[in-house]
């Protein structure tokens, strides 16, 4: 348990799997930014009130990120608190960023208040 984290930077081999899960019972209640990278997993996913202040999520694709053709992230609703999302594409795999840039603009839609999306390709 940490629960005064504010940053949590995640990359190359920090998770191993098919998913990454921020869960109630493994809560970040101050967590502000969020940054991710090199295999990611396949699904990212925020349950309700896990992250509850997240306000910077950060996502880096690369060669690393290749071994997954489709990617999602589940919960974003919950990041009710979310400000900014970062997509990095380090290389030619836009197609794997543009999967996840669609979804976070569909969601940007439906808030109320919005989030600022920033893609920077490499």
């Amino acid at each position: 348990m940490l629960p005064n984290l504010k940053t949590l930077y995640m990359y190359w081999d920090c998770y191993r799997g098919d998913e990454l899960d921020a869960c109630t019972s493994h809560k970040f209640s101050v967590l502000r930014d969020l940054i991710l990278g090199g295999c990611l997993p396949k699904v990212i996913r925020f349950e309700e009130g896990s992250t509850a202040m997240l306000e910077m999520l950060h996502l880096d694709f690369d060669f690393r990120s290749g071994h997954v053709a489709e990617r999602s992230i589940v919960g974003i609703e919950h990041l009710t608190n979310l400000k900014k999302v970062m997509l990095n594409c380090r290389g030619n795999y836009h197609a794997l960023v543009n999967p996840v840039l669609e979804q976070m603009k569909a969601e940007n839609d439906r808030r109320s208040n919005q989030f600022d999306i920033a893609v920077k390709y490499w």
